[in-house]
């Protein structure tokens, strides 16, 4: 598994197994590799914040993508690992089409980790 530790970066998430969650599931995770879809707040030095449906602050630590590519309001899938802390240190990113429907999909993972849970990488 990818861990983060002792400052070392965190590598191949992509080769992990990582459910997706919303930020009600964060915390479930701590020392998992998930993979969050959010829009781009802002970047901050080596800080990405993101923002859910409902406008909640997810912090991504240890960025290190080119902050170009990162505008306001893109919608962005990012791969790393949950902190105790629930921030997520970054791993890896996937850009998604601005028109991705985030409530409908933090919609669907609250069923996916609700009902569907035994179905849930854990």
């Amino acid at each position: 598994m990818a861990t983060v530790a002792n400052g070392e970066d965190v590598k191949q998430v992509h080769r992990e197994p990582h459910p997706f969650v919303s930020k009600d599931q964060i915390s479930s995770f701590v020392g998992k590799t998930i993979a969050l879809v959010g829009k781009v707040d802002r970047v901050e030095d080596n800080v990405l914040l993101m923002k859910t449906a409902d406008e909640t602050q997810i912090k991504i630590i240890k960025f290190r993508a080119s902050p170009e590519k990162f505008q306001s309001g893109a919608v962005m899938e990012i791969r790393g690992i949950v902190n105790k802390d629930s921030t997520i240190s970054f791993g890896e990113y996937t850009q998604y089409d601005n028109e991705f429907d985030l409530t409908t999909w933090e919609h669907m993972l609250g069923y996916y980790h609700g009902m569907c849970r035994d179905l849930c990488l854990k």
